[in-house]
């Protein structure tokens, strides 16, 4: 009996249920028993975000007699997470960002007179490691990624119809705790 066939089609990973990050434990995290319940949750604009696993590098090996090739070697290629996050939310701003200054209400940034804004300045970016849980719209399937190191852009604005947004770009990062990346299937939880 073959192991691969058609039945590979009746459950489909579409579309993005949720996006949920854990701090990623140094020195490696074992994907069984990862618990996603209480998790931070990002949202992105439609069809922004993407997996998207680099071409690998290859190195074929020939000899000189009748230059035969012997030998493929490769180097995998970089496994990335691109997203696009639609909010200026501080809470957001502060996760992906060193946070400087407080504006307060007594020294506000004014517009006007009748205009005045608050809130707390932003220095250079961090990078932060995350293990994260990818669900698909009807949340038959997943994928966790074990370390995922996250890096994010300044605020963008493409247009004035669509949403201000920051640019998420993650690399899968190898996992010394045990696999870096798993595909999993809903199970139903026992009582």
């Amino acid at each position: 009996m073959p192991t691969l066939s058609k039945t590979m089609l009746n459950n489909l990973h579409i579309g993005n249920a949720s996006i949920k990050l854990l701090p990623y434990t140094s020195g490696g995290v074992a994907l069984a028993g990862l618990d996603f319940t209480e998790a931070d949750e990002i949202f992105t604009i439609r069809d922004s975000f993407k997996l998207a696993p680099s071409d690998p590098n290859t190195n074929p090996i020939y000899i000189d007699q009748n230059n035969e090739q012997i030998e493929l070697g490769f180097t995998p290629g970089d496994y990335i997470i691109n997203a696009n996050i639609p909010s200026v939310d501080p809470d957001l701003i502060a996760y992906f960002f060193n946070i400087g200054t407080e504006i307060i209400a007594s020294s506000p940034i004014k517009a006007s007179a009748e205009e005045t804004y608050i809130g707390k300045g932003v220095n250079e970016v961090k990078t932060v490691e995350s293990s994260i849980l990818v669900q698909s719209e009807n949340k038959e399937t997943a994928i966790v990624f074990a370390r995922v190191k996250l890096i994010a852009t300044p605020i963008t604005i493409d247009d004035h119809q669509n949403p201000a947004y920051i640019k998420l770009l993650g690399y899968v990062l190898a996992n010394p705790g045990g696999d870096d990346w798993a595909i999993l299937g809903k199970t139903t939880v026992l009582p």
